[in-house]
């Protein structure tokens, strides 16, 4: 059998949250598949201690990036709509490190990315905003529905952290958590999980890589070397809730 063009493959990656370590093992293995495009679905801040490092690698990776609600509450210090207390406090704490450079770098970010036969975006396709609603047991089918209307067979996002696939095909609609699937639906949601802060509750990095040719998309769960993310938090005084968070995968 011949072999896969890497250039067909697309890493979908997302809600970093300031998780350098999960963001470098991810970045490493996608480098191992001789994965070399990938888009990134917003919140590379928030709730993890290496905001500045996570937004350079991005920036280093040549990955298109798009915004997430972190992002632009980071980039604009406006924390009101969608963030419980210990995210807000993040906001403000990761405001005070990042460079002036980095902040407007968030601010410019798109809030999507059309292609000819798929969308990404933060949240969701119902949400005019791009990155605050979620797409979950009670969306889904709205979502769908939006998908089809605007005949968008595929949909890349995050938010959710959830590595989950809602599609819907002549018997109705499906969920899927298998690792691999073919997005040959008539309307695909697609989330990647988390690279940073996942809610598997196995605390593990998440992605996926899409084959834009064969619209196949392939699964990851990969460990990474996480002491150096809860030292860096310990070291920083971040509030305890935080760091059980991220132990607990939730």
């Amino acid at each position: 059998m011949p072999d896969i063009e890497t250039d067909d493959l697309m890493a979908v990656i997302t809600d970093i949250h300031s998780n350098e370590s999960a963001l470098v093992a991810v970045l490493a293995e996608l480098d191992n598949l001789g994965v070399k495009n990938g888009i990134v679905l917003g919140d590379i801040v928030g709730y993890g201690p290496h905001p500045d490092a996570c937004i350079q690698l991005l920036i280093e990776s040549g990955f298109s990036v798009i915004k997430g609600n972190h992002d632009n509450a980071v980039a604009t210090g406006n924390s009101s709509r969608g963030l419980f207390h210990l995210a807000r406090w993040l906001v403000d704490w990761s405001r005070e490190r990042l460079s002036q450079q980095h902040k407007e770098w968030l601010e410019q970010l798109p809030p999507y990315i059309r292609q000819d036969n798929w969308l990404a975006l933060h949240g969701a396709p119902v949400d005019k905003t791009f990155f605050n609603a979620y797409v979950y047991k009670m969306t889904y089918e709205d979502n769908l529905n939006n998908l089809e209307k605007r005949n968008i067979p595929i949909c890349f996002h995050g938010h959710s952290h959830l590595s989950t696939v809602y599609y819907r095909e002549g018997s109705g609609d499906k969920l899927s958590n298998e690792s691999s699937l073919t997005l040959n639906h008539q309307a695909s949601l697609v989330c990647s999980g988390s690279v940073g802060k996942t809610r598997s509750q196995v605390p593990q990095a998440e992605f996926s890589v899409f084959n834009r040719k064969t619209l196949d998309i392939k699964f990851y769960k990969i460990f990474y070397k996480m002491a150096k993310t809860l030292d860096d938090m310990e070291r920083f005084n971040f509030p305890e809730k935080l760091i059980e968070r991220f132990l607990s995968g939730m």
